[in-house]
C-alpha cells in the first residue's frame, strides 16, 4: 500500500491521503481514533464488510475495527475528522 499524505495535522487535526493498494494488497484488521472518509477514485476497495468500487463512499465511526484490502488495486481518497462529540461529521 502506498499513501501520499496531502493533509497532515490541521489546526483542526484533519488529515487527507491518497492510498494505492496494489493487487491483493490487505491489512490486518485496525482501528482510528477520527471519523474515517473512503472515496474510491479507482479500482475495487473492500473495507472488511462491503466491497467498493470507483465512485462509492463510506464513513465509518471512531474505533470500527475493519480491515482494507482489494483484489485487483484500488486508489482511494482518504479523509480523517476528529470526532467532537457529535454525530454531524
Amino acid at each position: 500500500m502506498f499513501v501520499k499524505h496531502l493533509l497532515e495535522a490541521s489546526a483542526r487535526g484533519h488529515r487527507a491521503m491518497l492510498a494505492r493498494l496494489a493487487p491483493e494488497a490487505y491489512s490486518l484488521p485496525h482501528a482510528h481514533d477520527d471519523i474515517e472518509h473512503i472515496y474510491v477514485l479507482d479500482g475495487e476497495f473492500h473495507d472488511g464488510e462491503r466491497m467498493l468500487s470507483a465512485g462509492d463512499y463510506c464513513v465509518r465511526a471512531p474505533g470500527v475495527v475493519h480491515t482494507a484490502s482489494s483484489e485487483h488495486g484500488a486508489l482511494t481518497l482518504v479523509l480523517y475528522v476528529p470526532d467532537n462529540g457529535t454525530r454531524d461529521a
